[in-house]
């Protein structure tokens, strides 16, 4: 007799913290692919956490929001877990175990510092200053010429 049980998905639900260590718009593609890279503890593994996403946190990365280093706080369902790829027929390690999750928010307070080189990145911006009047070399201090 064929076993009529059928699985659900439970709720798996997770929250991590980490760095985002890369995060694209695929050429031709209308969705963000990230991966946060988090240490499970102190001078231990690092895991790579993927997902995608096609709406708010797209919108974040095309603003400049999620930008690579910046550290993130993501809550979202695990989807499928790997340790392996394969390759040219070959089965071979990936350099970190990765956990794919869906329907993936940043709630409030989820976006944390920014890396250093993305806060001082003033391309494009127009900096304006007010005209100040000449001094007069009478009004200078002797002992600061």
């Amino acid at each position: 007799m064929a076993d009529t049980n059928k699985t659900y998905a439970q709720f798996n639900a997770i929250t991590v913290t980490g760095r985002i260590f890369h995060a694209e718009i695929p050429k031709g593609r209308d969705f963000l692919a990230v991966t946060v890279i988090s240490t499970l503890e102190n001078d231990g593994q690092s895991i790579n956490f993927t997902f995608n996403n096609s709406n708010g946190l797209k919108a974040l990365f095309e603003k400049g929001f999620l930008a690579v280093g910046r550290t993130v706080t993501i809550t979202g369902h695990v989807n499928r877990v790997a340790e392996t790829y394969e390759k040219d027929g070959k089965l071979l390690m990936k350099a970190r175990p990765e956990i794919h999750l869906k329907g993936v928010q940043i709630l409030d307070g989820g976006l944390g510092p920014m890396p250093k080189a993305a806060e001082v990145n003033t391309t494009g911006v127009e900096v304006t200053m007010e005209p100040k009047a000449p001094v007069a070399a009478a009004a200078l201090d002797p002992a600061q010429m």
